[in-house]
């Protein structure tokens, strides 16, 4: 899952095409999915962007965005709604994939996961690039159209056009909630 408070604060200031009621929507649907795959058994990985030291750990992400998330400062805070459980695990990423210098592709091979499921903020960056990765890594990856989110429609829908043709199967979180069994091997929620 990819929500950080910068991610957040960044989407809700920019929102164009997400009125209120679409936000409720979507809040809903991530903390309702994020609930039902822990009531599952399903494992809930979170993530969390950001950087102590800048021109080090940034790299081109750096230099691209003019406000990078700096570990400890209030963007890097996570949204107090969805945190995670003491045992669910928080990847600690630098880059938009949560798979690029981090353990989570360890993590999934121990858990015995198969497939991922993917929520969170920036439809188009942090959430589309972790589906590429886990697609390459031969992960079936699921990834929520209602459970992600950017800042414009456009970017969101061109995204869900792109992963569709060749990396992930687009679902509902209705969907996920309905498909899910109690007894959900090899799952995990992003």
């Amino acid at each position: 899952m990819q929500l950080t408070a910068s991610h957040w604060r960044n989407f809700r200031s920019s929102v164009d095409y997400w009125s209120s009621v679409l936000f409720i929507k979507f809040w809903w649907y991530i903390t309702a999915a994020t609930d039902y795959c822990r009531r599952a058994k399903v494992p809930v990985i979170f993530t969390q962007h950001g950087y102590r030291d800048l021109p080090k750990e940034s790299g081109m992400l750096g230099q691209w965005w003019d406000d990078p998330i700096v570990v400890g400062t209030e963007k890097w805070k996570r949204i107090s709604e969805i945190a995670p459980n003491r045992e669910e695990k928080i990847i600690r990423k630098r880059r938009y994939s949560t798979f690029y210098g981090t353990d989570l592709d360890g993590i999934l091979k121990i858990l015995g996961v198969k497939d991922v499921i993917i929520v969170g903020v920036m439809t188009n960056l942090c959430c589309e690039t972790t589906a590429r990765d886990a697609f390459v890594r031969d992960y079936r990856v699921f990834f929520l159209v209602d459970g992600t989110a950017t800042v414009s429609e456009d970017y969101h829908l061109t995204t869900l056009k792109n992963l569709v043709y060749g990396v992930a199967y687009l679902k509902q979180c209705d969907d996920i909630i309905t498909e899910l069994s109690p007894f959900s091997q090899g799952r995990c929620f992003l």
